[in-house]
């Protein structure tokens, strides 16, 4: 029969003498001894150290505790002192302190990039790789010179040419009229039509830029076309209705005297802003051999007064420079071949009805192939000049 551990243990003896207590059992085991309440003044070194948490280290105990030397210990005369003894029995502090957990950088780089993996389309991983690639760095770019800046001019205008004309470049390339008359065309447009005209263009004959909105620009624009050897076979060029002053007209002498154009048979320069100096110098160019083919010119409605009627009739008194390539052919007069000239309303007088008079009398034989001339309605009883041109049997009229 077990003894209940639980039943009261006697305190003393049977002839009724207490019983001598029992020692403490020590935490050491049996054979630890125990030193008297007298004695023992603190506890054992050991026993502290023990007992102590970790964190208690003290700095010295720390390091020579977490970072042990690599060569072996000698043998020591003295004995370990409470010190040693303590770091000896202490755990290492990064073995107390917890683990801390692994960085993102770790988990990153372990598992296997998005491009990378095998469940995905070669498509779909060429492309993840595309886009985690570093893209270059950004240049800045250049400001743009003035070449650039002036083809850039060039591709709005043509832009902003075909909407309101309604038909492309490769239209320009059939066409043999060029119908743009009434369609509301400035200096840009005319800028932007003048840069596509070549001589690539040989089958266009006809220029019809009635009622638009050009000025001294557009024509010096078309005067540059003109002379690098754009549209060569045109014969009709109506330029009516517009702004054009003396600035435009020289240009275009000045392109008609380099040989622009030489077919050209009919030039409409009426109601524009043209004075006697563009007359003055349009009638030069004829001098100089230009617009032999010329049968219709042209001039009602601008201000060229008598000093402009003056330089035309100078012009017609005048001979054509001699041929050198043919020693035999035929002197003739300037504008050979002009068949009709309007005149109306140019504010011309009396002085200047005199000297076209003059000039279309069959004596003097200017104008040699005219055939009706066109004043204003109040002009066209004016005796020498009705006179000269019954001689002649040359139409007088006001339109």
């Amino acid at each position: 029969m077990q003894p209940d551990p639980d039943a009261s243990v006697p305190t003393t003896q049977p002839d009724g003498d207490a019983l001598p207590a029992a020692p403490p059992l020590s935490p050491l085991g049996d054979d630890a001894v125990l030193a008297s309440p007298n004695d023992v003044s603190e506890p054992p070194a050991h026993l502290d150290a023990v007992a102590s948490p970790p964190d208690a280290l003290t700095p010295r105990e720390t390091v020579s505790a977490s970072a042990p030397t690599e060569t072996s210990p000698q043998p020591s005369a003295h004995p370990p002192s409470a010190e040693q003894t303590a770091s000896a029995l202490s755990p290492p502090a990064a073995a107390l302190s917890p683990a801390s957990p692994p960085s993102r950088e770790k988990k990153k780089a372990q598992s296997p990039p998005v491009s990378e993996r095998s469940n995905l389309s070669p498509a779909l991983r060429k492309m993840l790789r595309k886009a985690a690639s570093p893209s270059p760095p950004r240049r800045r770019q250049a400001l743009p010179d003035e070449q650039e800046l002036e083809r850039r001019g060039q591709v709005r205008g043509l832009q902003t040419l075909w909407n309101k004309l309604g038909y492309r470049y490769e239209d320009l390339q059939r066409l043999r009229n060029l119908h743009l008359s009434n369609r509301s065309l400035g200096d840009e447009d005319m800028a932007a039509l003048s840069s596509v005209l070549d001589e690539r263009m040989v089958q266009v004959v006809e220029l019809d830029l009635l009622g638009n909105r050009l000025r001294d620009a557009s024509l010096v624009a078309l005067a540059a076309a003109l002379q690098r050897g754009a549209t060569p076979h045109v014969t009709h060029v109506q330029l009516s209705r517009n702004r054009i002053g003396d600035a435009g007209v020289k240009a275009l002498a000045t392109a008609l005297s380099e040989g622009a154009i030489p077919r050209l048979s009919e030039l409409y320069l009426n109601s524009n802003s043209i004075g006697h100096e563009g007359i003055s110098a349009l009638t030069a160019a004829a001098e100089g051999g230009a617009m032999v083919e010329l049968t219709c010119l042209g001039l009602s409605a601008n201000a060229i007064g008598d000093a402009g009627v003056k330089a035309l009739v100078a012009a017609a008194s005048a001979w054509l420079p001699d041929n050198k390539e043919d020693r035999y052919a035929e002197e003739r007069k300037v504008l050979p071949n002009l068949k009709e000239l309007h005149c109306r309303g140019c504010e011309v007088g009396d002085e200047g009805l005199n000297a076209l008079a003059n000039v279309l009398e069959p004596r003097n034989g200017g104008l040699p192939a005219l055939k009706s001339l066109f004043i204003e309605e109040a002009r066209l009883r004016h005796p020498s000049l009705k006179a000269a041109c019954s001689a002649r049997g040359i139409r007088l009229d006001f339109f």
